[in-house]
C-alpha cells in the first residue's frame, strides 16, 4: 500500500474545498436568478404603474385619470396584501362610492367628479375595514364645456300646472329610489359603446339657458336621428326604469352596477321592461321626440351615484374598469 505524504493529503483536501465552494456559488447564483425571474405579485407590479398615486407596504392605489376634469369619472384600482385591511368604500367631496373585489387582494371602484366640483387639490378617502382612512390628494381640473340658448314652450321650462308639478315631484322620488338601488357588482362584461354613431347635436356639460333662464348643465350628449331609429344598449345590465318622465319623455335607465347608470331619453317607443337583463347592442327602444325637446334625437347619458359624467370619456374608462389590476 502506498502512503500519501501530508502535502498530497493537504492538496486533495484543498481541491475538495475549492470544488465545494464552486458548486455552492453556482447554486446560490441559480437560486438568485430564479427569485429575480419569478413574476411579482400583483400588489408589487402595480407599484411601477405610471398612474400609481399611493403606495405603502400593504396598499397600492392607482387612478385613471390622475388629473380628472370636472364632469369626469375616475377609475380606482387598489391592490393590498393578504394581511392588510380590506377597502370598504371611497369618499370624494362628501359622496360615498362602492368598491368591488375583482380578485384576491385586488379591488376596483369608480367615482365621479361633479361638473361644479371645486378646482385644485381635493381629498379622495379610502375607508378600510379596520376603521382607518387612507387619504389621497386628487387634483381636479376645469372642464370648459361652453353654453347654449334654447327656446321652448313656457310650461316645459317653468311648469305651473298642478298636474305637471305633481308628476315632476313623483318623477324625482322614483328616480331617487332607482339611483339608490345599485349593488357593488359589475353587470357588464364588455367596454361601453356609443349607442348611435350619428352627429352630436349638443355635447356634454354645456350650461343651458332655456328661454334665457339658466338651468342645469347638459348631463349627456344629444345624438341626431330620425324618429323610429332603433336605439341599442351601450353595455349589459339590468333595466332599472322603463317609462315616461315629464322632462325626459319616454326613457330607459340601465343599471350597470357600482352605481353606474346609462340613460336613454326622449324615446318614441320602449322595447324593454323594468327588471329585464339586457345585453350590449340589444334594442331598448326607438328614437323619438318626447318630453322637453325641440326635435327628434337621442339623449344619452351616464350617471354615477347621482353625478353626471362625460359619456364619451366613460367609454374608455369602462375598459379600465374591466381590466385586471396592474394591467390597465
Amino acid at each position: 500500500m502506498i502512503n500519501l505524504d501530508s502535502g498530497v493529503k493537504k492538496q486533495m483536501v484543498a481541491e475538495k474545498i475549492k470544488n465545494f465552494i464552486g458548486l455552492f456559488s453556482w447554486s446560490l447564483i441559480l437560486i438568485i436568478m430564479l427569485i429575480l425571474l419569478r413574476p411579482l405579485p400583483s400588489w408589487a407590479q402595480t407599484k411601477i404603474l405610471e398612474n400609481t398615486v399611493y403606495q405603502a407596504d400593504n396598499l397600492v392605489v392607482s387612478l385613471f385619470p390622475k388629473l380628472p376634469l370636472q364632469g369626469q369619472a375616475v377609475i380606482v384600482s387598489i391592490s393590498c396584501r393578504q394581511a392588510s385591511p380590506v377597502p370598504r368604500q371611497l369618499v370624494l367631496l362628501g359622496k360615498k362610492f362602492k368598491i368591488v373585489a375583482v380578485d384576491e387582494g385586488e379591488y376596483k371602484a369608480v367615482c365621479a367628479v361633479p361638473l361644479n366640483a371645486p378646482l385644485g387639490s381635493q381629498q379622495l378617502g379610502i375607508d378600510l375595514a379596520d376603521a382607518t382612512v387612507v387619504e389621497i390628494p386628487l387634483t381636479i381640473l376645469a372642464g370648459n364645456y361652453g353654453e347654449e340658448h334654447l327656446h321652448l314652450p313656457a310650461e316645459m321650462v317653468n311648469p305651473t300646472k298642478v298636474a305637471h308639478l305633481m308628476q315632476i315631484k313623483n318623477d324625482r322620488i322614483r328616480l331617487r329610489q332607482i339611483y339608490g338601488s345599485s349593488k357593488a357588482v359589475i353587470r357588464f362584461s364588455q367596454p361601453f359603446i356609443r349607442p348611435l354613431k350619428s352627429t352630436i347635436i349638443t355635447p356634454f356639460g354645456r350650461r343651458r339657458f332655456l328661454n334665457e333662464t339658466p338651468k342645469s348643465p347638459h348631463g349627456g350628449i344629444d345624438l341626431r336621428g330620425k324618429t323610429g331609429t332603433p336605439v341599442p344598449a351601450a353595455a349589459g345590465g339590468k333595466v332599472a326604469f322603463s317609462g315616461k318622465l315629464y322632462y325626459s319623455g319616454n326613457a330607459v335607465i340601465i343599471d350597470h352596477g357600482l352605481d353606474v347608470f346609462s340613460l336613454y331619453l326622449h324615446l318614441d317607443t320602449l322595447s324593454v321592461a323594468e327588471g329585464d337583463q339586457v345585453n350590449q347592442g340589444q334594442v331598448i327602444g326607438k328614437l323619438g321626440s318626447t318630453g322637453r325637446v325641440t326635435g327628434p334625437h337621442l339623449h344619452w347619458g351616464i350617471k354615477i351615484n347621482g353625478i353626471f359624467v362625460d359619456p364619451l370619456e366613460f367609454i374608455n374608462e369602462s375598459r379600465l374598469l374591466l381590466q385586471p389590476v396592474g394591467e390597465e
